[in-house]
């Protein structure tokens, strides 16, 4: 397995979600983290890559991270996944209706579902760990890719943390979960969060206020 891995970063929908594409050049298999909105713009980028997909993995269900996950679903017909424990908050009328408001499509039923178990074969360079990270969401997961690329969704951001004011969300959850899964890895590990700038582990450990 190799460590070089490329990230394309793409900011979609109304509440500026960041989408990720993943992949290894030296096979240009991919994986997409977060469609929130913007299918038909991921696809275009995709397919100019020339990249394969292989998995579409959400963080999280809020509706701004799920709104374009019908589109690249449907076009690329692999497979969707996030926790289970993301169901109710799916099933739930608010984010409905929100998904609704932002002009979007709530995405189909899950073909997998994730947790520290889980064991996805994305490539022979690609190396996937879950990490179940509760709080802004029950079902809250990090992916860390080839142990130096972490993707948060919206658990950690650079120098703060997610929201828990929301229906679902766990205050404690969350801390306990970033400060015993999450701030234990590299100082080097690079976080990719669901909004704004990227980070890494080890200046987390030193700025952010919400961890100290």
């Amino acid at each position: 397995m190799t460590n070089t891995l490329k990230v394309i970063t793409t900011v979609v929908g109304d509440y500026g979600v960041n989408c990720y594409i993943v992949f290894s050049p030296s096979d240009n298999i991919a994986v997409i983290i977060d469609p929130g909105a913007d299918g038909k713009r991921l696809i275009e980028k995709i397919n100019a890559e020339g990249l394969q997909v292989k998995y579409i993995l959400n963080t999280h269900c809020h509706a701004d991270h799920i709104g374009g996950v019908k589109t690249v679903v449907e076009e690329f017909k692999v497979p969707f996944a996030h926790s289970e424990k993301e169901n109710p908050l799916l099933e739930s009328q608010y984010n409905k209706d929100l998904v609704a408001f932002l002009g979007q499509t709530m995405p189909p039923n899950a073909d997998l579902y994730l947790d520290e178990t889980s064991r996805l074969d994305v490539s022979d360079n690609i190396k996937l760990e879950i990490i179940e990270t509760p709080g802004h969401t029950p079902g809250g997961l990090c992916f860390l890719f080839n142990e130096k690329h972490l993707f948060t969704g919206d658990s950690l951001f650079r120098q703060s943390i997610g929201r828990t004011d929301f229906p679902l969300s766990n205050h404690n959850d969350l801390i306990a979960s970033l400060r015993t899964k999450v701030l234990t890895l590299s100082d080097d590990v690079i976080v990719y969060p669901g909004h704004e700038a990227t980070s890494t582990i080890g200046f987390e450990k030193n700025n952010n206020p919400f961890l100290r």
